[in-house]
């Protein structure tokens, strides 16, 4: 069994202090999972998750909540 990273983020399109659409959906599929894939976790996100768990059993968290959008390039 891989090692888990429970991230737990915005998700759908979600406005900045700014008004500007993030889509922290595309943030997750193209950027944070694959990051924690190639790591070799096994990847949980919150809004996504089925069963109830053991968070302590996790070993990463991603709260992108206060992420900043100049960091997407």
């Amino acid at each position: 069994m891989k090692p888990h990273a429970f991230v737990a983020m915005p998700f759908g399109m979600k406005r900045d202090s700014q008004g500007k659409e993030i889509d922290f959906n595309r943030i997750y599929a193209e950027l944070v999972k694959p990051a924690l894939e190639v790591m070799g976790l096994e990847v949980f996100r919150a809004d996504k998750e089925e069963r109830a768990g053991d968070i302590r059993t996790d070993i990463g968290i991603v709260d992108l909540a206060s992420w900043s959008c100049s960091q997407t390039g």
